[in-house]
């Protein structure tokens, strides 16, 4: 029993070094990317998204504001709204050091500093219970084929995610997407992951 847990508390720590590798290399090579890059591969990302029959069906999605690191998907939250279809994004609370699912109804007032700096949904927004989302777009460091997805190291959005059904769509710029990601028992994985290329199915 002690050989075993001694093996599992190694390899437990191995993978989260591997993860901290893979993150410090994955920030180094967001800080060297111009931001015609950004523009360039995010909307590749956005239209191939949206060529998509998962796009096409779904009514209900769950979002996210994109950090600088990430792609820009601002204009398809827009664009949600204008199409009539009911928009979600995370809002972090303290008390529980929980993400949780808001409805917004307006980007314009709904909208408000949170944590990191990253805006979200503001107070008078309320939260999505039970929230089962017929599409879920995800933000990550690092995506491989088999849908696995490197977070920031807290574990906050995999908390999330995995309270949510649906299709999950990983949205990757193309060094996001990687050979492999290191995974641990409580992340969570991605159905599909969207890139610059086009979409490509997670291997079971």
């Amino acid at each position: 029993m002690e050989r075993d847990a001694k093996k599992t508390f190694d390899e437990c720590q191995a993978i989260g070094q591997a993860k901290a590798h893979l993150r410090q290399s994955q920030r180094k090579r967001a800080s060297q990317l111009p931001p015609t890059f950004r523009l360039a591969q995010s909307s590749s990302i956005i239209n191939h998204l949206k060529e998509h029959s998962i796009w096409k069906s779904s009514t209900q999605i769950f979002a996210f504001v994109p950090m600088k690191d990430e792609p820009d998907i601002f204009p398809l939250l827009k664009e949600i709204m204008d199409e009539g279809r009911q928009l979600f994004l995370p809002r972090f609370e303290a008390s529980t050091r929980t993400y949780h699912p808001i409805r917004v109804r307006n980007i314009s007032t709904d909208l408000q500093p949170g944590k990191y700096g990253i805006p979200e949904p503001a107070d008078h927004c309320p939260k999505a219970e039970g929230l089962h989302p017929d599409l879920t777009l995800v933000p990550g460091l690092a995506f491989d084929s088999r849908g696995w997805r490197l977070g920031r190291g807290k574990g906050f959005y995999d908390r999330m995610l995995a309270s949510l059904g649906g299709i999950r769509c990983g949205m990757a710029f193309d060094y996001q997407y990687v050979e492999s990601v290191p995974h641990e028992t409580l992340d969570q994985k991605m159905d599909w992951i969207i890139t610059p290329e086009g979409p490509v199915k997670a291997a079971l």
